[in-house]
């Protein structure tokens, strides 16, 4: 069962639908049931009982509509079903008020529908129609799902349903915010665990947690350790795509860093998240690349919050890019940033580097470590997130030695 602040924190979808009561009219209640059974959505579908659409918070300690599993139960097996969705009501207690939520599991049952006429008062819920929801509106009772639509449920019923390539960003069933436990009931116990990272071999996928939330605050997807990798998209993007593929599909990057030896970053902005995809490049020390590691194609693709981990390892790469041409970067909090031990026109930025990745710091937000490699210097980058939100880089300053990569949380690593 997922989070109930997470969940409510969501938008009204095909899968989400919020009511400020219980239903008076059980027609209508047994309407939104059918609908959200039938929705073309992957995963399991919600009703929140107490919270209105505005996201205002009522209760539903005093609903004289209020009802219990074994109601709800004992009502779908009366009215005629051709097959019973499961479902479970679950009480949650949010802000004083008791709030229940009503689990659709999702199963390869649709299409839904009733077999005889239900009507309580005007309401009638028709034998034989098939009702479902769009976005975030439901088919009206007097209407039926579209035509293309109740062909994709019967597919699904009986096993013909070709293979759809999954969008991460839209139909992959892990969000962006989600609970780690509604990442362990969707796709279970993962195959490596970090302290901010897990990876999922079966779905081709690296996830990292927000380390104050523990959030789903990046979606990384590449050739994991075990040969496997994700094989939908990112954006329309795909792994192994070209750079005019890659440019084609979401324009121009609004930056670039060499982050890696072997492989250069570009990074879109989506809204209040970030698209970074990394490419293969040729080395310094013209290492030949394998066959699957082609020049200029998609090495790793991540979806994240900015001020993720993942996030946080592409906006350094940027900045020192920034430094590199003398540009006082944006992301700096104040333009006379600390700066210990190391300033900002030293030819160590001149340098190749290799991004170490983030570790926690211990005054909040992240340390980006950044080996350079002709000094054998490796540099901090503090980054902290102001407002929990939107991050800067507060101090660089200058750890000295070999590069120590202890602790440290990659968010993004391919072995050649």
């Amino acid at each position: 069962m997922p989070d109930i602040q997470i969940l409510i924190s969501q938008k009204e979808s095909e899968w989400l639908d919020f009511k400020q009561t219980f239903h008076e009219n059980n027609a209508k209640l047994l309407h939104d049931i059918l609908c959200l059974s039938n929705s073309f959505y992957e995963g399991d579908r919600f009703i929140v009982f107490g919270i209105a659409n505005d996201k205002h918070i009522h209760g539903v300690e005093n609903d004289p509509n209020k009802k219990t599993n074994a109601d709800l139960h004992d009502f779908l097996r009366q009215v005629h079903l051709n097959k019973i969705p499961q479902v479970e009501l679950t009480l949650h207690k949010v802000e004083g008020h008791e709030i229940e939520l009503l689990y659709i599991k999702n199963a390869p049952k649709k299409p839904y529908f009733l077999r005889k006429d239900f009507q309580v008062g005007r309401v009638l819920i028709r034998a034989g129609v098939i009702y479902t929801r769009l976005d975030d509106t439901n088919i009206p009772v007097k209407e039926t799902a579209p035509e293309d639509h109740i062909e994709l449920m019967w597919k699904e019923r009986f096993g013909l349903l070709k293979p759809r390539v999954v969008s991460l960003e839209e139909n992959f069933p892990v969000k962006l915010g989600d609970a780690r436990e509604r990442v362990f009931e969707i796709l279970g116990e993962p195959d490596v665990t970090g302290w901010q990272v897990v990876q999922y071999y079966s779905e081709g996928i690296e996830i990292s947690y927000d380390q104050h939330f523990d959030t789903v605050d990046g979606l990384i997807v590449y050739p994991l350790p075990a040969g496997t990798a994700f094989e939908g998209t990112v954006f329309g993007i795909k792994l192994g795509d070209s750079f005019a593929r890659v440019k084609e599909i979401v324009g121009r990057p609004s930056h670039w860093g060499l982050a890696y030896e072997n492989s250069s970053i570009a990074v879109w902005e989506i809204d209040d998240k970030l698209l970074v995809v990394e490419f293969w490049r040729s080395s310094n020390d013209k290492k030949t690349l394998l066959s699957s590691q082609q020049l200029g194609t998609v090495k790793s693709i991540s979806y994240c919050n900015r001020k993720s981990f993942v996030g946080y390892n592409a906006l350094v790469a940027i900045t020192i890019e920034q430094i590199k041409r003398g540009i006082t970067p944006p992301l700096f909090e104040t333009e006379n940033i600390v700066l210990m031990n190391v300033e900002l026109d030293s030819p160590i930025f001149d340098e190749d580097y290799e991004m170490l990745g983030a570790r926690a710091a211990l005054a909040g937000g992240a340390e980006v470590l950044v080996a350079f490699i002709e000094s054998k210097v490796v540099l901090a980058f503090w980054v902290y997130p102001l407002q929990w939100q939107y991050p800067v880089i507060r101090a660089i300053y200058k750890l000295g030695g070999e590069p120590d990569t202890t602790n440290v949380e990659s968010s993004i690593k391919i072995e050649n």
